[in-house]
């Protein structure tokens, strides 16, 4: 009895079973882009993508600085939506090669006509960003910055004047104001940086990466991609 309690035992272990266990990924994204119902637009595109390497995905909700360490300490399966030089910070990510979307980075601000050539010009205001924003952090070496720990946050001290400006997704940013009825709060037209962002997965997962890549390609050669995340991400740019 024993002996045939062990073979059980070592063939759940060997993952003939828990590979097929729901994988967790975890993001900062808020709604309508990800959202707990897991039906935002992001969260859409990546449960699919599982679905096509026959495999399902709970998407979970996290601050960004725990969503991108807990991912790499193995707490969840991954995370997204992240630049590529992640991995070369937190070596437990393996990057999925193919881009879900490029992220435009911005300045906010209470300011019309606001306009900020590079990450350089922004020195003399005290500018506010989000904790876990690796890019950001990295681009904003100064000491006249506020971190916060979201975006709502971020949106509702900048209405408050705590800074002068913030820096945040175009599109990610205009669905915070929206959200908030926050008025009088402009972006610059040009980016201070345009980044593909990507699908990462903890390095135990090494084996879906390619199967995950050649899934999101597919899913943008027929149209899926596009259906739920640009065309979507046109109508909220087209209501500010």
């Amino acid at each position: 009895m024993a002996k045939v309690l062990l073979f059980f035992v070592c063939l759940f272990a060997s993952g003939g079973v828990l590979a097929e266990l729901p994988l967790k990924i975890s993001t900062w994204c808020r709604p309508p882009f990800s959202n707990l119902s897991q039906n935002g637009s992001l969260d859409l595109v990546i449960k699919e993508a599982f679905s096509r390497i026959e495999r399902q995905a709970i998407i979970v909700q996290k601050p960004a600085e725990r969503s991108l360490t807990d991912a790499n300490k193995g707490v969840v399966d991954g995370e997204f939506a992240r630049i590529d030089k992640i991995g070369l910070l937190y070596l437990n990510l393996l990057m999925v090669p193919e881009p879900l979307f490029d992220m435009e980075f911005v300045a906010f601000s209470k300011m019309p006509r606001l306009e900020y050539a590079s990450w350089r010009s922004l020195k003399p205001q005290v500018v506010g960003y989000v904790i876990g924003w690796k890019m950001v952090e990295n681009n904003l070496s100064f000491d006249r910055r506020i971190g916060v720990s979201s975006g709502q946050q971020l949106f509702k001290l900048l209405n408050q004047g705590r800074f002068d400006v913030a820096i945040y997704s175009r599109k990610f940013g205009f669905e915070e104001i929206k959200q908030l009825d926050l008025k009088g709060i402009y972006s610059t037209e040009k980016p201070l940086a345009s980044k593909p962002m990507y699908l990462f997965m903890h390095k135990r997962h090494q084996g879906l990466i390619a199967k995950l890549a050649l899934a999101i390609k597919a899913m943008k050669d027929d149209g899926t991609v596009r259906r739920l995340i640009v065309e979507f991400d046109k109508s909220v740019l087209t209501n500010h």
